[in-house]
């Protein structure tokens, strides 16, 4: 179950870069201890809150049982002030609105959002650049390199603002900015031609709801 939790993070990882951070509800509606185990909980909680900070925005959890308080009570401590302060109990699919809007709130929590998946079965062949070791190590070599350039770059826009200024930070048109840009824009690409060797396709792959920038691409997008 670990595994497919991680599975699932990575591939939000991936494919949320376009639309900043996300809203994560869990429905814990119907909770006991036969059912949700303490370990599984608190792995879920640190994926999402803290190995995965910079995909996710805050988690909203929709518990209906007083045994989840005490539940609770034993995980809180496990976590620092920042990473509680991001995490949202709800007790009824209502509450939820307060915090998501009805056209992103699915439909079985009383939203508008009906989008769903089918579950397409995996190819045989989908994930053969994994056993490329030529083309992983050369995608490797330019992925290390895209690195070393973007510190490169970074270091000097962050010299130049040093002597000229906190004012140029919002110069989109400084040499130093586009040049920090540009390496930024060119480790991305190197990032994602490396996924192709290290990460396995995904459902959102095989629906064609991914773009060329490995993107997911939401309904509004698609239309």
């Amino acid at each position: 179950m670990k595994r497919y939790l991680v599975s699932k993070f990575e591939a939000m990882q991936m494919v949320t870069r376009k639309h900043m951070r996300i809203t994560m509800i869990y429905d814990f509606t119907g909770f006991c201890m036969d059912n949700t185990p303490f370990s599984m909980v608190y792995f879920m909680v640190l994926l999402g809150i803290k190995y995965y900070a910079e995909a996710s925005g805050v988690m909203i959890l929709l518990v209906d049982s007083w045994l989840f308080s005490n539940f609770w009570g034993l995980i809180r401590p496990f976590l620092d002030a920042n990473l509680s302060a991001r995490i949202i109990f709800v007790k009824t699919a209502d509450e939820v609105r307060r915090f998501v809007d009805d056209d992103q709130l699915p439909a079985e929590l009383g939203g508008k959002n009906t989008f769903a998946t089918d579950f397409v079965r995996p190819k045989e062949d989908e994930n053969m650049p994994m056993f490329d070791l030529d083309g992983r190590r050369n995608a490797e070599d330019v992925w290390r390199k895209n690195i070393g350039d973007l510190e490169v770059a970074t270091q000097a826009w962050c010299k130049h603002i040093e002597s000229a200024g906190p004012d140029v930070i919002t110069d989109p048109t400084n040499p130093y900015t586009v040049e920090r840009d540009t390496a930024g824009a060119k480790l991305c690409q190197a990032e994602l031609e490396l996924s192709k060797y290290t990460r396995s396709c995904n459902i959102y792959r095989r629906l064609g709801l991914v773009d060329s920038e490995g993107c997911l691409l939401l309904p509004q997008d698609k239309n």
